[in-house]
């Protein structure tokens, strides 16, 4: 009796086993043309991003890459003028490597190239924007972009600006950066006559970066605003 009921189990397994292959094919036969098409989109897509990256941006990052080499050898040399808008032959400059390659990384680190170029040539309203627009995955040149975004606006009499700038160095609590943005802090506050708060910049690090380059002579600017 038990055998007879296995059996019969097993049977109505197969049957429905053999149901849903026919809806299956009923299926696949009913919509073959619409699976086939669907098919063909995801094969052309998958082709059509290999094509892009092989032959338009895997090329483009390499080229952008070479000219950035260019301006980065003249930005080496102090020639800010020449890295920054180029020589008119072979060398596009900073700028020449943003307007043509903005989207590739060699683009994005021209930003901060462009933005120091332009602070060390006084165009310090140049320098802010190239500056605010720049954005990176490496945080070293991310702080070192905002502290010369600081100095830029201490520069266009935007104080303010530059305080709260150099106070989001200051508290990333990295020991390079944060030391010397507080420092910046300190003597920003201090042309805007507000020395009990740059006494607070000056001591900090004294308190929490006293190995600091920055500490060195911070006694006397802590002195001085006593």
């Amino acid at each position: 009796m038990a055998n007879k009921k296995k059996q019969n189990n097993a049977e109505k397994r197969l049957e429905n086993v053999e149901g849903a292959l026919n809806t299956t094919e009923g299926f696949i036969e009913q919509y073959q043309n619409q699976i086939s098409w669907g098919l063909l989109i995801i094969i052309l897509i998958v082709f059509g991003i290999f094509a892009l990256n092989k032959y338009v941006l895997t090329p483009r990052a390499e080229k952008a890459s070479y000219e950035l080499s260019k301006a980065e050898y003249q930005f080496g040399e102090k020639n800010w003028q020449i890295a920054l808008e180029g020589d008119g032959a072979e060398n596009i400059g900073f700028v020449g490597i943003i307007e043509d390659y903005g989207s590739t990384d060699a683009g994005h680190v021209a930003k901060y190239y462009a933005g120091v170029c332009a602070y060390k040539l006084g165009n310090f309203e140049d320098a802010a924007e190239y500056l605010n627009s720049f954005k990176s995955d490496n945080e070293v040149l991310n702080l070192e972009a905002k502290i010369l975004l600081g100095d830029t606006y201490v520069e266009l009499d935007e104080t303010e600006k530059a305080i709260k700038i150099f106070d989001k160095v200051a508290k990333k609590q990295n020991t390079v950066f944060s030391p010397r943005a507080l420092k910046k802090q300190g003597l920003a506050l201090e042309s805007l006559d507000q020395k009990e708060e740059a006494l607070k910049a000056y001591q900090k690090i004294k308190d929490d970066y006293n190995s600091s380059d920055e500490a060195r002579d911070i006694d006397k600017f802590i002195a001085r605003v006593k």
